[in-house]
């Protein structure tokens, strides 16, 4: 597994993305006392260079982008599951009518041997039992041909077509899995994003130094300045979800947030499974969250004037 790579910066990774875009055009307009600092260092390209890092950071694909096609997968690997137990189904009647009058109790085994044994889990969506289903009607077909074609009155065209849909079955199932996989192209986005964050800190940090007796220019230079300055501390709510039983972060949730009377405000939780809402009213607020998968959570929250109030939550799975 691959080891989980945590951000660097104290921030969600949109306004991370626009502090650094800041300070390195805070940078091109004071670039003369840089340049008299560390001549062979900052030259006016090194701007436009660590501004392109940033895009190539923030234009890696997120959270969001993979699951989508993730849950287009998903539906299609459904979709030729069903195709697979529909196929038993059939197969079982073929076996049916191989097997009969004196030789009725071989249906029984013949049922196990062909993947009935598989059925039950590969019926309730267990997607590994439905690859064994498949993998156990192509071997029973192959080795029992004969009889399901002659007694068992199996059309030829048959073993083909089960054949055809275990493997599209396959295939989607595999472009499933590597769509779930988003740990490894999560932790990319962040490696970046990390690299553009040390990067843009370390000029900040000389950009304090060359204007120490210059306040007002140093505050330029100051990560927290801009942050503020971008993403101001207003009234508002902000927090994590997490697995109620894993305490993972969840990705991804859609937030609503309807104060009375009004429209509801809507909000979805970052890579980092954070979410926040500025710029609110003081008010009672009426709060929901759902994902995927997870029991809807409903509460009610108090936002007070010239606060920002943190509320964690945890979201329950479905049984």
């Amino acid at each position: 597994m691959e080891a989980i790579v945590k951000n660097e910066y104290p921030c969600a990774q949109k306004d991370a993305y626009s502090v650094l875009e800041t300070a390195w055009g805070n940078y091109a307009t004071h670039i003369a006392p840089f340049t008299n600092y560390k001549p062979s260092k900052y030259i006016l390209a090194l701007a436009a260079t660590a501004k392109l890092r940033i895009k190539a950071a923030r234009e890696l694909p997120d959270f969001q982008a993979r699951s989508g096609l993730a849950e287009e997968l998903k539906i299609m690997v459904g979709q030729k599951a069903t195709l697979c137990l529909n196929d038993f189904q059939l197969l079982k009647g073929y076996i049916d009518e191989a097997f009969k009058g004196d030789n009725i109790a071989l249906r029984k085994p013949n049922y196990e041997e062909a993947g009935q044994l598989y059925y039950r889990e590969a019926a309730q969506n267990d997607w590994e039992s439905v690859q064994s289903l498949g993998d156990s009607m192509k071997g029973y077909i192959d080795s029992k041909l004969a009889v399901l074609t002659t007694d068992g009155a199996m059309p030829g065209t048959f073993e083909g077509e089960v054949e055809g849909r275990r493997l599209l079955f396959e295939e989607k199932y595999a472009a499933f899995k590597a769509a779930e996989q988003t740990q490894v192209a999560t932790a990319e986005k962040v490696t970046a994003t990390n690299a553009c964050y040390r990067e843009g800190m370390d000029m900040m940090k000389d950009g304090q130094r060359v204007f120490v007796n210059d306040p007002d220019i140093k505050s330029l230079f100051v990560f927290a300045s801009l942050l503020d300055m971008i993403n101001p501390k207003v009234a508002g709510i902000k927090g994590r979800l997490q697995d109620s039983v894993t305490n993972v972060n969840l990705t991804g949730a859609t937030g609503t947030f309807t104060p009375e009377g009004e429209p509801a405000i809507i909000t979805e939780t970052d890579e980092n499974g954070e979410y926040a809402v500025l710029r609110l009213r003081a008010g009672t607020y009426q709060v929901k969250w759902v994902l995927a998968g997870y029991i809807i959570l409903e509460d009610t929250v108090v936002i007070e004037l010239q606060t920002v109030k943190t509320k964690n939550y945890k979201l329950v799975a479905n049984p």
